[in-house]
């Protein structure tokens, strides 16, 4: 269920920010944000040293047409999404304890199957940093082993919707932020299960 009243009412998206090239940060949008993979990412991500969609803020050469490029670290924004907000919280500490660069963090309580919860998640993100380099779609629930024949429609549902619906919400709202932003462009990753490649028994 969604937290602190996210998916009560609807709200219309926020403009896009026009942020100028020389920004001197890079932001992140964690789904999935209170534990596991999630965590794990945005504690990483807190530590900066990654760059923006023009190859902003890279610390580590990197090979760029024919030459080596050496980037300065950038100050980093941090948006954590989740459905509850203790382990977004918990995520937040362990991100601010670990960052080795400036960082603002903001934990969003979302619910990624709602459209109004996510369009509410963008809201915070575009007024609160005015723009997305980075989405790590997360976001994913999985149920018993079973046979097909023995899944329960709602439960195949509720899969199908927070694994493959709310994914493609997520990226298209992304992509409108991304679009509008200067510098435009960003980065999206869908993170999968292995069953996708190694389906575990009765699966």
């Amino acid at each position: 269920q969604s937290i602190s009243g996210l998916g009560e009412k609807k709200s219309e998206a926020a403009p896009a920010a026009v942020i100028q090239p020389n920004v001197n940060r890079v932001v992140a949008l964690v789904t999935g944000g209170g534990s596991g993979i999630g965590r794990a990412v945005a504690v990483r991500l807190a530590k900066g040293g990654w760059g923006g969609a023009d190859g902003r803020g890279s610390n580590s050469p990197e090979i760029r047409h024919g030459k080596h490029f050496l980037g300065k670290t950038l100050r980093v924004g941090l948006v954590l999404a989740g459905r509850r907000s203790e382990p977004l919280e918990a995520t937040k500490k362990m991100c601010e304890e670990s960052s080795d660069v400036a960082i603002d963090i903001i934990a969003v309580p979302t619910d990624v199957t709602k459209e109004d919860d996510v369009q509410n998640l963008m809201n915070a993100v575009n007024t609160h940093f005015g723009r997305l380099d980075l989405l790590f779609n997360n976001a994913g629930i999985n149920i018993a082993p079973a046979s097909v024949e023995s899944i329960d429609s709602d439960d195949f549902q509720r899969v199908i919707d927070t694994n493959v619906t709310a994914c493609w919400r997520m990226a298209k709202r992304a992509m409108q932020i991304m679009a509008k932003q200067s510098p435009q462009g960003g980065r999206i990753i869908n993170n999968g299960s292995i069953s996708a490649f190694s389906p575990l028994l009765k699966m």
